[in-house]
Parts: C-alpha cells; sequence; structure tokens
C-alpha cells in the first residue's frame, strides 16, 4: 500500500524515450492499482493517456507503451516536387562510433517514391549516414550525395546536413521525415540544314524523325 513514481530511464533500441516518462500510480490496501497521472514530454496527463501506459481488467499490472521509430524519405523530382521517384536506392550507416562504422543496408524508394525506415534501422541517439547509389531511372545521380542526421530521444531527426544541400528539402514541420530531390536527365537536339548555310544563319529543320535505342 501507497504511492509510487516509476521511470523509464532507457527505451529499447529502436523505440523512443519521451522526455521525462514516469507514471505515479497508488497501490490500494486490497493490491489494486489506480494510476494517479502520467508524465511525458514535460506535460502531466490525468486521463487520455492510453498512447502511454494501460491497466489491466484486474488492476494489477501495469504496461508501458513505448513508440517505435518510424522515419519517411521521401524522393522527388526537382522541377517538380510533387513528382515522386521510385527505384532510387541508398545506402545507411550507423556512425555514432567513428571507428566501427555499421552497415545497415541498402534501401530503394517504393512506387510512392518513399523508404519506410522503422524500429529495426534506427537507435536514438545515433548518427546516421545515408549515400546515394542509384538514381530513378531518367534521373542524374549527384556525385558522391551523402546526408547525415542524428535520431532524437523523441524519435525526430536532429541536425541534418549533406554534402550537397541543393538536393534536401527542408521539412521544418515534419521532423519525422526528409525529402531529396534529383534532376531529371534532358538532352536537347537541334536537326540543322549544314550545308547550304554558314554556322550562324543555318535554320532549324522541321519534321525529322529519330529512333533512340538502348
Amino acid at each position: 500500500e501507497g504511492k509510487y513514481k516509476l521511470t523509464e530511464t532507457k527505451a529499447p533500441d529502436g523505440y523512443e524515450l519521451p522526455e521525462n516518462y514516469a507514471v505515479i500510480f497508488t497501490v490500494q490496501k486490497d493490491g489494486s492499482l489506480v494510476i494517479n497521472e502520467v508524465n511525458v514530454n514535460n506535460q502531466t496527463l490525468t486521463s487520455d493517456y492510453s498512447q502511454y501506459i494501460s491497466l489491466d481488467s484486474q488492476k494489477v499490472v501495469l504496461t508501458l507503451k513505448d513508440t517505435p521509430i518510424h522515419i519517411t524519405l521521401t524522393k522527388v523530382d526537382s522541377s517538380d516536387p510533387a513528382k515522386t521517384l521510385a527505384g532510387a536506392q541508398f545506402e545507411l550507416y550507423d556512425i555514432t562510433d567513428k571507428s566501427s562504422i555499421i552497415d545497415k543496408g541498402q534501401f530503394t524508394t517504393n512506387a510512392q517514391g518513399q523508404i519506410e525506415f522503422n524500429e529495426n534501422h534506427f537507435i536514438y541517439n545515433h548518427t546516421y549516414r545515408l549515400v546515394e547509389t542509384k538514381a530513378a531511372d531518367g534521373y542524374k545521380l549527384p556525385d558522391a550525395l551523402t546526408i547525415e542526421f542524428t535520431i532524437a530521444q523523441d524519435g525526430n531527426i536532429l541536425n541534418i546536413t549533406s554534402n550537397k544541400e541543393e538536393y534536401l528539402i527542408d521539412n521544418q514541420q515534419d521532423l519525422d521525415a526528409m525529402t531529396i530531390q534529383n534532376e531529371p536527365i534532358i538532352i536537347s537536339l537541334k536537326k540543322t540544314d549544314y550545308v547550304n548555310h554558314t554556322v550562324e544563319t543555318k535554320p532549324a529543320l522541321e519534321n525529322v524523325k529519330f529512333v533512340i535505342k538502348e
């Protein structure tokens, strides 16, 4: 019998640890539990805390719920950001310990132009590097594009940087996502009359047909 405070000090790998995450509860004379309040991210909740904690029907088992880290990467066309790009490939590395870099695998953007990273890929307070190894078909592959960022305790992205900042789109309103753009490959061809004119006066010729083969 009495009042107690239970504080989570470390979340499992791949899960968020809310700031000042604790539950205050009372053990009653019959052994049942009563939740008094839940402290999370500097807020005190006396109700509507089911996202973070639950009590079984017998009121004797207290369950704290941890939220998995989830980060979304989206690849878009630099000339039309509403157009997402499938088939771009990235390699992910954990570079927290510079002397022991960990290869986390290769990932490819899906039909929606996205990679959905989850609790199997990240640990909070660790720093990561993304390297683009293949562009979507029809797009330029930036030379040695790398992106580095840290996963905060709350599962959001911190301190995102790139050796080519022009390819990063600022996501200030979406702290668990990043957007990277690629330039489309554009080739211009002009057919002219070169025989009967000088370089300066040669006219462009219309209705010329070409066949493109890979």
